[in-house]
């Protein structure tokens, strides 16, 4: 969790040596987004001490998500004036979240998920306390668009480089420490059981894409060596990153 604001905070500063895009707010900026930074890191802090009281320690392993990784990244880099930072945060996370209001809408309107990247929470397994501290994937991004916007500062193309790095570097710890199952006594309840003992992991897909998106042609290389799939993973997410990254430049330009 921590080396996701100080890989961040470094890689930002890498990526603008000559302090072009870094932005040096008025007083009033200072304060509002100073504010709104602490608001992020104290939701964050929230959201791990109830879920790892309720469920206990084994739910450290979904902070290993990027929607909980983008958190502690965008808030240090809305405090100290990193827009880059900001921006990778929101990229790292667009097609989920954005994928999270077609799944929202299609479930209140139509009364179920067209996409599947939110259907967890209508598993049985899934606790009240995993629902309520789920609706981050609804405001999470627009929050920090705003600040994009408010602040002047856009989506830097900077941002969409550390994040095709950052994500990188995270798909291939996740892989390296977090098995696809766990057994049910290791593991919250908000996992899916399956039939042999075990619930399903697989944080940040990957080990497969979510087994909920019922999009046959992503589950192409499902199960394949780290070797063959974490590559094929990378290409998907940076090709389906660029329409996202030009959508959020557009929204974020004054």
């Amino acid at each position: 969790m921590l080396c996701s604001p100080v890989l961040g905070f470094y890689g930002s500063d890498y990526l603008d040596a000559t302090n072009v895009v870094r932005k040096e707010l008025r007083v009033g900026e200072q304060y509002t987004n100073v504010m709104l930074g602490y608001f992020i890191i104290g939701y964050h802090t929230v959201l791990i001490i109830v879920r790892v009281f309720t469920m206990g320690f084994p739910l450290l392993y979904e902070q290993l998500w990027a929607c909980n990784l983008a958190m502690p990244l965008a808030a240090v880099g809305i405090v100290t004036g990193r827009p880059i930072m900001v921006g990778a945060a929101c990229l790292a996370v667009a097609i989920d979240q954005i994928l999270w209001y077609v799944d929202v809408f299609s479930r209140i309107c139509f009364g179920r998920w067209s996409v599947g990247v939110a259907k967890y929470m209508d598993w049985p397994e899934t606790t009240l306390v995993t629902k309520l501290t789920s609706f981050h994937h609804l405001w999470f991004l627009p929050l920090c668009l705003w600040h994009l916007r408010s602040t002047k500062c856009g989506m830097p193309i900077e941002s969409f480089i550390l994040s095709s790095f950052g994500v990188c570097v995270m798909s291939g710890v996740t892989r390296l420490v977090v098995p696809f199952k766990i057994k049910k006594s290791t593991l919250s309840h908000r996992k899916k059981s399956d039939g042999d003992g075990l619930q399903y992991s697989n944080v940040n897909m990957t080990h497969e894409f979510w087994k909920d998106i019922p999009v046959a042609l992503l589950h192409k290389m499902d199960g394949a060596k780290w070797y063959f799939y974490i590559p094929y993973l990378m290409v998907v997410y940076n090709i389906l990153h660029w329409p996202f990254y030009i959508l959020m430049k557009l929204l974020t330009e004054a």
